[in-house]
């Protein structure tokens, strides 16, 4: 009898060490990728018939269209993520412009989805060339879904800037301490997310895609150079990020491959493959859970007593 119960015990333990993983495939990468804008009018741009060649590339190699939630739910599921298709992919646009909507016929013939990124001071204010909040409600009606990029600001230069780069987060004001500096980004993500709120637009996981690919990275002031990814982190689980601005590990950053006029269509596909999509593993600690906060990549050697008789379980995981 006490062989019978050390059975079911040792059945138990395999379970709670390895719950799942027979049922659930991992998945090693992800690839994001960002458009801009719609048309044929700048370096930025893609054409209608380049952006369909690019999308009907993706069907065929069997990809499919994931939301900014399962996005983040596959990296902390460490991707190991229930509900993942077999080869997911997500496709982001920024700024939303008014020539990116036409990219929603050309995604829904084809069963796919994508991620506008909004800045809401151009929502605001949209001029004749980026949508208002009645159009991006609308796109998300068609299955969009919308994160935030930038707020009333944030997309802009500062005015008064004196940076090599004048970008609104990564540039500090030669007049500007740092506190004013610091306050100064925060009012202007805070209003972005909360503008995004108010015109009930998020829809997901809180993602970012930070204006310009740009951290204050080439400005060579170092109090911006590490706060700003601090506060993103304290904002967003996801940072995205393009080639110019990538910096691997930490602070939620992700990679995206970001779509050029001259982009060519052997380009998109090696682009697929790039290693900068792939799950990045954590390392193991006790934190990280597991038996008893033990690791799951450990081996651990299991000895149980029971009256004169002893019983060993070795579990490699």
């Amino acid at each position: 009898h006490a062989h019978a119960l050390l059975a079911v015990l040792a059945i138990a333990l395999l379970q709670m060490v390895a719950p799942g993983t027979a049922s659930v495939a991992s998945i090693a990468s992800v690839p994001v990728l960002s458009y801009q804008q719609l048309d044929t009018n700048s370096y930025y741009s893609v054409s209608t018939a380049q952006f369909a060649q690019q999308m009907d590339f993706l069907v065929a190699q069997g990809y499919q269209t994931i939301s900014p939630d399962q996005y983040v739910a596959w990296l902390q599921g460490n991707g190991t993520t229930p509900g993942l298709p077999a080869k997911p992919i997500l496709i982001t646009f920024d700024d939303g412009t008014l020539n990116a909507g036409g990219a929603t016929p050309i995604l829904r013939a084809r069963r796919l989805n994508a991620v506008m990124y909004v800045v809401t001071g151009y929502a605001d204010n949209p001029g004749t060339w980026s949508m208002n909040w009645t159009q991006l409600a609308a796109l998300q009606a068609n299955g969009w879904h919308i994160q935030l990029h930038a707020g009333p600001l944030g997309h802009d230069p500062v005015v008064g800037g004196t940076c090599q780069y004048n970008y609104f987060y990564g540039c500090r004001k030669s007049n500007e301490t740092l506190d004013e500096y610091k306050a100064r980004v925060v009012r202007d993500i805070d209003a972005g997310i909360q503008a995004l709120a108010s015109h009930r637009l998020i829809n997901g996981s809180d993602t970012f895609a930070i204006p310009w690919d740009y951290w204050g990275q080439m400005n060579g002031d170092a109090d911006v150079t590490d706060w700003l990814p601090s506060l993103l982190v304290s904002r967003f689980k996801v940072v995205f990020q393009q080639a110019w601005g990538y910096q691997a590990g930490g602070y939620n950053r992700r990679y995206r491959f970001e779509i050029h006029s001259d982009t060519s269509q052997a380009a998109f596909e090696a682009g697929l493959a790039d290693t900068r999509f792939s799950l990045e593993q954590p390392s193991s600690s006790a934190s990280d859970g597991g038996l008893f906060g033990l690791s799951n990549s450990l081996t651990v050697l299991i000895v149980f007593g029971v009256f004169s008789s002893k019983f060993s379980l070795s579990l490699s995981l």
